[in-house]
C-alpha cells in the first residue's frame, strides 16, 4: 500500500504502448475494409541485389498498375499495403512473380475507399514487427501491474498501511485514487491527518468525536470534498480556512464549543450548516440573510433573539438571502421574538417550539335575580 510510486503508472504505461502497437499497424487493419477491383499490370521489374553483411542475393520488385474508381484511372506501385518495397528471396520466386504479374495481365487491387491513391495488389493484415515488440512489452507491463496490485492489496500490507497512518475506509478499493469516503471518527485525534491531502477523490469525511479545536496552518481538504463532519470536537469557532473551499456543500459543526459566529466567512458553495448543541447566543447577519446557504440548523443553543433586520432589502443588500430553512428548536425564545421572527421570515421555513397556550381570561360571574319563593303554608285539620 505504501509503494514509492504509484503503481497506476505500469498500467497506464501498458495501455500506451499497446495503443502504440494498435496505431503502428492501423493501416494493415484498416485494409480488411478497403473495396476491390480489376486493374491492369503496366510494368514490372525485378532487380537483383545483395544484403549488406550477409552477401544473400534478394530480387527487388518495380511494379505499376492501373485501374478505374468512379470514371477515374487511378494508378498504384505497391505489392503489400504498408509495404514501400517488395522483395522475394529466390530466382524461382521471381520467375513466379513475373509470370503472374506479366504487362497488361489481369490483377485484382485493393483500394483505400476513403482515399483512391491509397492502394495495393495484396492485403497484408498480420502486424509489423514493431508492433509484436510493442505487444509484448504491453502484455509485461499487464502483468506487472498485476503483480503489484497483488502485493499493495494483500492483507498484510493493509494492516501495515493502516497503521501507519491511523486510517480506515469505506470502500471496497483501497487505492487513493478510488477513495470517496473517510471515516476517522472515534480516533481521539488531536489534530487532522496531513495524509488526508493525498486523496484527490475525497467526497465525504467523517472527523466526528475526537479532540480536533482547529484546522492545521496550511492544511487543505481536497477539493473533491464535498460533504464534512466535524461533530463532536472542541471547535471555539466556525474555522476561517474553509472560506476557500471551491466544492464544500455540507458542514457539521454541531456538539462543539462555538459561542458566537463573528467573523465567520463560509465558502460560495455551502448550502447546509449545522451549529446545533454549541454556546450561541445570537446568530449575525451574515449567516441568516447568506446569498448561498439554504438550510440552518442552530437547535439547542442560548439564542433568545435574531438580528434586527430579517426581511429581504434591495437597497441594502447585493443579493436576496437563500435561507430556506432555519431550525431554532430548544432555544429560549420569548414569545414576541418568536413572532417577529415569523412575521419578517415569511419565505423561510423556522422550525421552533410551540408557545405555551395563554389561559383563558376568566368571565366574571353575574348575578342572577330570581323572585323569592312564596312559602307555603300547608292546611289544618279544620281550618
Amino acid at each position: 500500500m505504501s509503494q514509492s510510486f504509484d503503481i497506476d503508472y505500469v498500467l497506464y504505461l501498458a495501455i500506451f504502448l499497446f495503443a502504440i502497437a494498435l496505431f503502428a499497424s492501423f493501416k494493415r487493419l484498416w485494409s480488411l475494409a478497403w473495396k476491390s477491383t480489376i486493374g491492369r499490370m503496366t510494368r514490372l521489374v525485378i532487380r537483383p541485389t545483395t544484403e549488406n553483411g550477409s552477401g544473400k542475393t534478394k530480387y527487388q520488385v518495380e511494379l505499376q498498375y492501373e485501374f478505374e474508381v468512379d470514371g477515374k484511372i487511378e494508378t498504384g506501385s505497391s505489392y503489400r499495403i504498408g509495404e514501400t518495397t517488395h522483395l522475394v528471396n529466390t530466382e524461382a520466386e521471381a520467375k513466379r512473380f513475373v509470370a503472374e504479374y506479366a504487362p497488361d495481365s489481369r490483377v485484382v487491387v485493393y483500394y483505400n475507399p476513403l482515399l483512391h491513391t491509397d492502394n495495393a495488389l495484396k492485403r497484408n493484415v498480420s502486424l509489423s514487427k514493431v508492433s509484436w515488440a510493442l505487444i509484448v512489452l504491453s502484455a509485461l507491463s499487464f502483468y506487472g501491474y498485476y503483480l503489484l496490485w497483488q502485493r499493495d492489496n494483500s492483507p498484510e500490507a493493509v494492516k501495515t498501511y493502516r497503521a501507519t497512518i491511523n486510517y480506515s475506509i469505506e470502500v471496497a478499493s483501497r487505492k487513493r485514487e478510488r477513495v470517496y469516503q473517510i471515516d476517522q471518527s472515534w480516533r481521539t485525534l488531536q489534530t487532522i491527518p496531513r495524509e488526508l491531502e493525498k486523496f484527490p477523490n475525497l467526497e465525504v469525511l467523517n472527523l466526528s468525536h475526537n479532540s480536533i479545536s482547529e484546522i492545521p496552518k496550511g492544511f487543505k481538504f481536497p477539493e473533491s470534498l464535498l460533504r464534512l463532519n466535524l461533530s463532536q470536537n472542541k471547535f471555539t469557532r466556525i474555522p476561517p480556512s474553509l472560506a476557500t473551499h471551491p466544492n464544500l456543500y455540507q458542514l457539521d459543526l454541531s456538539n462543539n464549543q462555538i459561542e458566537t459566529d463573528s467573523g465567520a466567512i463560509l465558502p460560495t458553495s455551502l448550502r447546509i450548516l449545522d451549529l446545533s448543541n454549541n454556546k450561541l447566543k445570537t446568530l449575525s447577519e451574515y449567516l441568516v440573510r447568506n446569498p448561498h446557504l439554504e438550510t440552518l440548523y442552530v437547535r439547542n443553543n442560548q439564542i433568545e433573539f435574531l438580528p434586527d433586520r430579517l426581511y429581504y432589502d434591495s437597497y441594502y443588500d447585493k443579493e436576496p438571502p437563500a435561507l430556506k430553512v432555519l431550525d431554532l428548536r430548544g432555544n429560549p425564545i420569548s414569545p414576541k421574538e418568536h413572532k417577529r421572527i415569523l412575521s419578517q421570515m415569511p419565505q423561510v421555513l423556522v422550525v421552533m417550539d410551540e408557545l405555551p397556550e395563554e389561559p383563558e381570561p376568566v368571565q366574571p360571574q353575574q348575578k342572577v335575580h330570581s323572585k323569592p319563593k312564596r312559602r307555603i303554608i300547608p292546611k289544618r285539620w279544620g281550618l
